[in-house]
């Protein structure tokens, strides 16, 4: 049996949108994975604002229905364990705040000492989130949101959503 995950980063980085409304596919199977394929839908074409919007719009979207999920004590147990195995591995600049975990999303807090160190870790990010899975977390769809702040160099602090999860 095949499952096909959904994996949406959606950061603005430098006054750009690095990569929202990016989507990869991912098939798993059981015995193995393949790797990441591009849709072929280019995303529309928006003003840094519109797409600010958008970006805050599914996050706030996304948090809220974490929010109302009602909590499996066993698989919310299992999953925050997993997730905080694979998010404390590695070598990072983040430091891991709490993981809340529901009956099928997660959120994952992660600081940094600046913005500038969280645009760094975007891609060990992304690599430990797409490899969850073989460390035991469920096989979710995720959301990093990495919006610049006002002041970059102040701390900086976002929620990874794993969503869609399987139970």
């Amino acid at each position: 049996m095949s499952r096909t995950v959904a994996v949406i980063i959606a950061g603005i980085i430098g006054g750009t949108v690095a990569a929202l409304a990016t989507s990869w596919l991912w098939t798993r199977h059981t015995s193995g994975a393949q790797a990441p394929q591009a849709l072929s839908q280019p995303a529309p074409q928006r003003t840094p604002e519109q797409q600010r919007a958008a970006a805050l719009g599914e996050r706030d979207a996304a948090l809220l229905a974490h929010s109302r999920e009602t909590t499996d004590p066993a698989w919310a147990g299992r999953s925050a364990a997993a997730f905080e195995a694979v998010y404390s591995a590695g070598d990072h600049k983040y430091r891991l705040g709490t993981v809340d975990c529901r009956s099928s999303s997660c959120l994952v807090e992660l600081f940094w000492s600046s913005y500038r160190d969280a645009s760094a870790d975007s891609k060990t990010i992304l690599r430990l989130s797409e490899t969850a899975i073989q460390k035991g977390a469920p096989n979710c769809a995720f959301l990093l949101f990495l919006l610049p702040p006002e002041d970059p160099s102040l701390p900086y602090a976002t929620k990874l959503i794993h969503n869609a999860c399987p139970r």
